[in-house]
């Protein structure tokens, strides 16, 4: 990917993916017709094997200091302690979409805020397994 496709975007999501390459085993491959302000799509292959089978899609969802949300088709815990270890703060918690995805969301700000939209959700059958983190 060109780096004039990336460089708008600076001091955002594009930042974060860069800081995880720098220090995971895992390398980040974003889809260039996902990238958007506040985020993106891509996949993540481990760096040693490349095996095509290991490849894992994310959905990454950033807005600095409000909300991180990192959307995935395969739980990966090492990708998630680099997203904390980067943006230095724990996820709050975690839970399956209804499309069977596996979601950590990140919040600078009070998740009692959050917290109702996603009992509601739970309730209503849009997110299953909601676990709180912090």
């Amino acid at each position: 990917m060109e780096e004039d496709n990336l460089g708008n975007y600076r001091n955002s999501w594009v930042d974060i993916i860069e800081n995880i390459s720098r220090i995971s085993d895992s390398e980040i491959f974003i889809q260039a017709s996902t990238i958007l302000p506040y985020g993106c799509t891509g996949y993540v292959e481990n760096r040693h094997t490349k095996d095509e089978k290991d490849r894992n899609i994310f959905f990454l969802r950033y807005i600095p200091k409000v909300f991180l949300i990192v959307s995935m088709l395969r739980e990966e815990q090492s990708l998630i302690n680099d997203f904390a270890e980067i943006v230095e703060l724990q996820p709050f918690c975690r839970y399956v979409s209804q499309d069977g995805l596996v979601v950590f969301e990140w919040t600078w700000l009070s998740p009692v805020r959050r917290f109702p939209e996603l009992i509601i959700d739970r309730e209503n059958g849009g997110i299953k397994d909601l676990q709180i983190i912090q």
